[in-house]
């Protein structure tokens, strides 16, 4: 294997003149032996080991994205966690960064990879309140949460208007003449506030200002992760018997979309029988027929910002922390009718 101390033997220099070349340090290096190390180093093909130039250079060069759950499952199946990745790739390659993606079952998991990667920075995904408080207190590197409803004072944090989002969905549905409604979400913990808990409140605030019910057999939950038995159950209940609802407000496009597609299989039409608003606009769901009426949130814009905001803390280094929350919007489609 070639070394620094072959190069520099060939080219008639000291070891610490190849080194200076090889990581662009060459005001001390005349040109005539920056040229011949650099014809070298292409001759032999000799390639920098990267641990070492990480060493040298106290950088990793590695984000670590971080996705709280789902060690042993392919969380990349999740549409949303795909295109959010996706994005976030893209932007740190842009810095000449490298992004590492982990999945992490346990808060000794988590600590043990960040501190043996010696990441410049993180970039977390679903994070429990409970884990925020011990990754402040024992993380000393920039990090950047995402979609976080923490108790947590101080943390640097991109969301969305996730109450906004259900305010959008029930006027909508109240526009179209649609006052016997239903709720389909991911399961959360009591007194737990999350994109989930936001997103119905701000769909029931609306409905109740126009005193408007939703039973509480007509909120469903699913389990996280592989949610098609819940889906299923819910939509027997759905059929089995007369509900009387004429719309649901769905908390992410994945959930309606199987929720569709099991409806479809029970003979129940969307939206003839029953209308349906989603929550994310997913590239799915303009190509799906029918298309999903939905509350859009701009994915790509939310990693170029997490990003925007850990580099900002990484060259900063005491930068304050930001709480940035976007807008969403409602895209109008083909699930819901005018009754």
């Amino acid at each position: 294997m070639l070394t620094l101390k072959d190069i520099a033997e060939e080219a008639g220099v000291s070891t610490a003149t190849v080194s200076n070349v090889i990581n662009g340090n060459v005001a001390r290096v005349s040109r005539e032996n920056a040229a011949r190390i650099r014809k070298i180093i292409k001759k032999k093909q000799y390639v920098p080991n990267s641990s070492a130039r990480t060493l040298a250079a106290k950088s990793s060069r590695i984000i670590a994205g971080i996705i709280i759950g789902g060690r042993g499952v392919n969380m990349l199946k999740d549409a949303y966690n795909a295109e959010f990745f996706g994005e976030l790739v893209c932007a740190v390659q842009e810095r000449g960064y490298y992004l590492m993606l982990r999945y992490e079952n346990s808060y000794e998991e988590l600590l043990q990879s960040l501190r043996s990667w010696n990441v410049d920075g993180a970039v977390f995904v679903g994070t429990p309140d409970a884990y925020i408080k011990k990754i402040r207190e024992d993380i000393k590197i920039p990090l950047i949460f995402t979609d976080s409803y923490t108790k947590q004072k101080e943390i640097n944090n991109v969301s969305i208007n996730d109450f906004r989002g259900g305010v959008l969905a029930a006027e909508y549905f109240l526009g179209k003449g649609h006052t016997q409604l239903g709720f389909v979400g991911y399961g959360f913990e009591e007194q737990e506030k999350n994109v989930v808990t936001e997103r119905l409140g701000g769909f029931l605030s609306v409905l109740e200002d126009r005193n408007i019910t939703v039973r509480k057999e007509y909120l469903f939950f699913v389990a996280d992760g592989n949610p098609v038995d819940d889906i299923r159950k819910i939509a027997a209940r759905l059929t089995s018997k007369k509900s009387g609802i004429t719309g649901l407000f769905v908390s992410a496009d994945k959930l309606a979309v199987a929720l569709m597609e099991v409806l479809a299989e029970h003979g129940v039409r969307v939206p003839a029988d029953i209308s349906i608003i989603g929550y994310d606009d997913l590239s799915v769901t303009s190509t799906m027929s029918p298309k999903l009426t939905t509350i859009r949130q701009d994915i790509s814009k939310k990693a170029q910002m997490a990003i925007d905001m850990l580099f900002g803390q990484i060259e900063e280094k005491d930068g304050s922390p930001l709480n940035t929350v976007l807008d969403v919007a409602l895209v109008e489609r083909d699930s819901v009718r005018q009754l």
